[in-house]
């Protein structure tokens, strides 16, 4: 018999990946994968072995997607710093971006979904060591203080993005803060505009910088 064409396999699993912001892998239907991509439930096992080898196979090309956008980040830049400002700017980016996908699929892994801690313990590396390389060299360089790695990578990656994945929580906060109140502490309520975002960037780098710069 003819192997169906990978338009099929491809299909389901953009399908798919459309779908994991609000199912997250432990609710996603196989039955409704194969309706939003218009392929038969039947040609699912053609491509795929099993639901947990369709999870992998849509999670590591969730992940490629973003690594390849990462890596072009981490090298277009002449300097380290730069490299390291603008790869941490790119990562804030992304999880405004995605922030629904990397909520659920967050929860996914506090419930022992097998696929997604895999993919997560599988791929992490790859990007976190880039930023360590980074950290490193700007460490080395005189650039940055002689801080732990396993210390800062928290305090680049946390102080950053914390306030992305809960922009709902606190955009509700501010919304009921008064205006003048706001003005006068000089609260932003675009808390994950680009312009916030670098700022948020900068004042990390900051406090981790040798000479702030001004």
């Amino acid at each position: 018999m003819t192997r169906p064409s990978r338009h099929t396999e491809k299909d389901l699993i953009e399908a798919a990946i459309k779908l994991l912001p609000k199912t997250g892998c432990s609710h996603l239907s196989l039955r409704v994968v194969a309706s939003k991509a218009k392929v038969n439930i039947g040609m699912f096992h053609y491509h795929f072995k099993n639901k947990d080898d369709f999870l992998k196979q849509v999670l590591q090309e969730v992940y490629e997607r973003f690594f390849s956008e990462f890596k072009i980040e981490a090298d277009q830049h002449k300097s380290d710093f730069e490299n390291l400002r603008a790869i941490l700017f790119f990562i804030a980016k992304f999880v405004r971006g995605n922030k629904d996908l990397l909520k659920s699929l967050v929860k996914d892994a506090i419930n022992g979904e097998k696929a997604v801690i895999e993919m997560f313990s599988k791929n992490a590396i790859r990007h976190i060591g880039i930023i360590f390389h980074l950290v490193y060299s700007c460490q080395k360089a005189g650039l940055l203080k002689l801080l732990p790695l396993l210390s800062v990578l928290p305090m680049l990656l946390g102080g950053i993005n914390f306030s992305v994945l809960l922009q709902d929580f606190f955009e509700r906060a501010l919304s009921e803060i008064p205006s003048e109140l706001k003005n006068a502490l000089n609260i932003d309520s675009k808390i994950i505009s680009d312009e916030a975002l670098l700022k948020r960037v900068d004042l990390i780098l900051d406090s981790i910088s040798i000479n702030k710069r001004g």
